[in-house]
């Protein structure tokens, strides 16, 4: 199997229900908005190919399972993942939007984003070992390159600017360490693929 196949397999076989819409795409550029309705934010990511796949973890819903005794945060998921492929292979970008940044220091971020962004892997497991089975295939994990992102409209604390607004200066990025995973965190409106993938 040619390299490409995966992607194109996603493409093919996941709904477009469990997918971002295609009026949400400019040229190039992919808009992704936060779906709580109480909230007002929209991400844009530009140079975007269009055979990269966007789909929804919170769509695909609950995986239905197991009883008693579940893992902590399990049936949280991230606003979107993105699976594509570059020049050095298979990339997926897990990305969770809040309006606010929470600061690095706040235990926030275990209970709301990083568990949203750590619970939503499964999801690519699985369409992998589907893609497997489907077609007598041996792709591993080993072969993504794989980024988990957190993006804020604003920081919390003192700033109350719109990133729009935001000087060098008063940049607001972050890594930080949750359960094993690396996850950026950056308040900013507008960033490219290759930020997402080279950070």
């Amino acid at each position: 199997m040619n390299d490409a196949e995966f992607v194109a397999w996603v493409d093919d076989h996941v709904r477009t229900d469990k997918r971002l819409p295609a009026c949400r795409r400019v040229g190039d550029t992919v808009e992704l908005f936060e779906k709580n309705s109480d909230v007002d934010m929209t991400l844009r990511i530009e140079e975007v190919p269009e055979s990269v796949v966007i789909i929804s973890p919170e769509d695909a819903k609950k995986w239905e399972l197991f009883y008693g005794s579940k893992p902590k945060n399990w049936m949280k998921r991230c606003d979107y993942l993105l699976i594509g492929k570059t020049d050095g292979g298979y990339f997926a970008i897990f990305v969770e939007l809040k309006k606010t940044l929470p600061e690095e220091n706040d235990p926030k971020h275990e209970e709301n984003g990083y568990a949203q962004l750590r619970w939503s892997q499964p999801l690519l497991h699985y369409l992998v070992s589907v893609f497997n089975t489907d077609n007598s295939a041996g792709l591993s994990g080993a072969e993504f390159s794989i980024r988990y992102w957190q993006i804020g409209e604003r920081p919390s604390g003192d700033h109350v600017k719109s990133p729009v607004y935001l000087g060098e200066d008063e940049d607001v990025r972050f890594d930080g360490e949750h359960k094993g995973l690396t996850i950026h965190n950056r308040v900013t409106p507008l960033i490219s693929l290759r930020d997402l993938l080279e950070s």
